[in-house]
């Protein structure tokens, strides 16, 4: 299959390794001092892409949710940031 147009994202995507597992590289987090966990680590396989890309719940945009709320004020502290 041949794909013409440089913007389309089936490009990408026909250059991925799909139902393979990925490597983990040697100076990832596994090899870390401080990673932890022992023992062989695998990467599940390469889930085939969806296109379009559905709607992600919650996501910007979406016509089900609106912005976030602001966060509450931390404890203590009063609306301009000092102390009571």
């Amino acid at each position: 299959m041949t794909i013409e147009n440089p913007d389309d994202p089936r490009r990408f995507i026909a250059h991925l390794p799909i139902g393979e597992r990925l490597p983990i590289p040697e100076d990832a987090a596994p090899s870390w001092s401080i990673f932890p966990y022992e023992g062989e680590l695998t990467v599940r396989p390469l889930d085939a892409a969806e296109l379009p890309e559905p709607a992600r719940p919650g996501g910007r945009g979406t016509a089900s949710h609106g912005p976030a709320p602001p966060p509450p004020p931390a404890p203590g502290l009063s609306g301009g940031g000092r102390r009571r």
